[in-house]
């Protein structure tokens, strides 16, 4: 039998129990945007934390996630792990990004590396808009965002680039075009003597093109590393063009280094070791051309109709469609490459736990 004293903390603690959806998950998050561009629905939505998130769609997942009283500070895991290919090419002085979100990463990379020349290849122009109006996305002499298709603007520019980041995939599949053969042996010829591409990539649960994805990044470049990011789904590939016979304790070692040079809020080294994934041959994998999409199964009991996953909780992201977005925007032709995402964050105060949880997004009404 309880006592009185322990009978009234049991119903204090009964109480906080049931009150929990509301106090843990919040209020409905305040609908700053909501608009439909040529390609994307685009809404940003702010939290109780200041935490502003930008998506493509009612059910999707987190694009961009930014806090607003801490712009600068990384906080979706597979950016952070994306950085890890600096420890690489430790002193960039051109840099492309292919696919903008709401603009944190090259933002990041702007206030780390203010002598570097970064490039932001972008489709949506309205993406680019909402950027640098929710998102604080500012250009400037050294960060230009070019509007257009992003494999076209590879294909086109004469520039040379000491790190090329691949963050253009669609909600629900990699659009075909960026995972051939032939469009990466466009990237890797726009690379600077000592260059790397770093491209996020969905893992295997859900891309069933994943093995074929790692076979063509294989035939194509003489040495690949992938690390996967802390609690997602996202495979971030460091692809090199020159053998240098890299093992994961030399890899981990590079990103201690470069963390000590310039000391970012999150262990690089600690990111390579926990996630570094073995290369694996897969004898159904096949090298991925140009011409009609191989098929596939899509794995259809393991996703609901949302687009979110029915069995991996687990936080997912994708690479954002694009070519460069700028001041004085520079229009080529525009295809319709998709945006990405990421999934929701829930009750955690970001700037407490650094991380981010995921869990479905519930629907937005539309204005």
């Amino acid at each position: 039998m309880y006592n009185r004293q322990q009978r009234s903390l049991f119903l204090l603690l009964l109480s906080l129990i049931v009150a929990a959806p509301a106090t843990l998950f919040g209020a409905e998050d305040r609908v700053l945007y909501d608009r439909e561009s040529r390609y994307n629905r685009i809404i940003v939505e702010e939290d109780d934390f200041h935490v502003r998130r930008l998506y493509f769609e009612p059910q999707g997942a987190v694009q961009t996630a930014i806090d607003m009283e801490e712009p600068l500070r990384l906080i979706l895991p597979y950016a952070r792990t994306t950085m890890c290919g600096l420890a690489l090419v430790p002193q960039p002085k051109r840099m492309l990004i292919v696919g903008l979100g709401g603009g944190c990463m090259p933002m990041f990379l702007r206030d780390r590396y203010p002598d570097a020349q970064i490039d932001v290849a972008e489709l949506d122009l309205d993406v680019a808009r909402v950027a640098k109006a929710y998102f604080e996305f500012r250009e400037d002499a050294k960060l230009k965002v070019h509007i257009g298709d992003g494999r076209k603007f590879i294909e086109t520019t004469e520039n040379r680039y000491d790190i090329i980041f691949l963050d253009a995939y669609g909600t629900d599949e990699i659009p075909y075009s960026l995972t051939t053969r032939e469009f990466l042996r466009a990237v890797r010829s726009k690379l600077s003597e000592s260059g790397i591409v770093v491209a996020n990539v969905w893992g295997s649960y859900d891309n069933k093109l994943y093995p074929s994805m790692v076979k063509t990044y294989r035939d194509v470049f003489a040495e690949l590393h992938i690390v996967c990011a802390p609690r997602s789904e996202n495979r971030i590939f460091l692809a090199l063009p020159k053998k240098a016979g890299l093992s994961k304790e030399q890899l981990a070692e590079k990103a201690g280094e470069l963390q000590k040079a310039r000391p970012f809020k999150f262990d690089l080294a600690e990111i390579v070791q926990g996630g570094y994934e073995p290369l694996k041959d897969n004898p159904d994998a096949k090298v991925l051309l140009d011409g009609p999409e191989p098929k596939t199964e899509k794995g259809e009991g393991n996703r609901k109709r949302d687009g979110s996953s029915s069995v991996h909780p687990l936080a997912r992201n994708a690479l954002t469609g694009g070519v460069v977005q700028g001041t004085g925007l520079h229009l080529i032709e525009q295809q319709p490459h998709a945006s990405v995402i990421q999934r929701r964050p829930i009750f955690a105060d970001l700037k407490r736990l650094n991380v981010l949880h995921a869990l479905p997004r519930r629907p937005v009404a539309r204005r």
